[in-house]
């Protein structure tokens, strides 16, 4: 590291900011085989993907 950040002595963290990032889906590989984790992961993608398009903001649906 250089420059301000170093004078400053900002440091990149030693560890993950949320819990489970940086594992590579290590948590969920654990609880699904394959063939459900990839259902699981297309299902999300297309969740968001209609919350993105429709702008649905956080806990609309409750």
């Amino acid at each position: 590291m250089s420059g301000a950040r170093a004078r400053r002595g900002v440091h990149p963290p030693e560890r993950p900011a949320r819990p489970g990032a940086g594992r590579g889906g290590a948590g969920a590989a654990e609880h699904y085989d394959e063939e459900s984790l990839a259902v699981l992961v297309v299902a999300i993608n297309a969740w968001n993907n209609i919350a993105v398009t429709t702008r649905m903001r956080p806990g609309s649906y409750r």
